[in-house]
């Protein structure tokens, strides 16, 4: 028998994946990314809109907040590997990058030895 705090967790779990499931389906009849979706979903449904007037869905911030943290950095992996690093790395990008380093710190180095 679970446990009242691991039940409430599982109904606050099960309630979010379905609202994301949701706004999935909903946001590619309009032909865009999943992630405007759920984006979207979470303004309109969190403390900036609804939220501000009354609570829709308790949710544990600390759930909350710890999903955001996961969503993130499953965003990050995701985007690391459709990154094409042969269109990334090319000798202007590296050259501009380079100069965008060297130049400012060279700047600041010879405004604070002066100074």
């Amino acid at each position: 028998m679970a446990a009242a705090g691991t039940e409430a967790l599982f109904q606050q779990l099960a309630l979010l994946l379905a609202l994301a499931t949701l706004s999935h389906f909903t946001i590619k009849r309009f032909h865009q990314p999943t992630i405007v979706g759920e984006i979207a979903l979470g303004i309109v449904l969190g403390p900036s809109v609804l939220g501000f007037y009354f609570q829709i869905f308790p949710f544990d911030p600390g759930l909350v907040e710890s999903f955001a943290a996961l969503g993130a950095i499953f965003l990050l992996f995701l985007i690391g590997l459709e990154s094409d690093f042969r269109a990334i790395y090319t000798r202007k990008n590296v050259s501009v990058a380079f100069g965008g380093v060297v130049f400012p710190f060279a700047f600041g180095f010879l405004v604070a030895f002066f100074l």
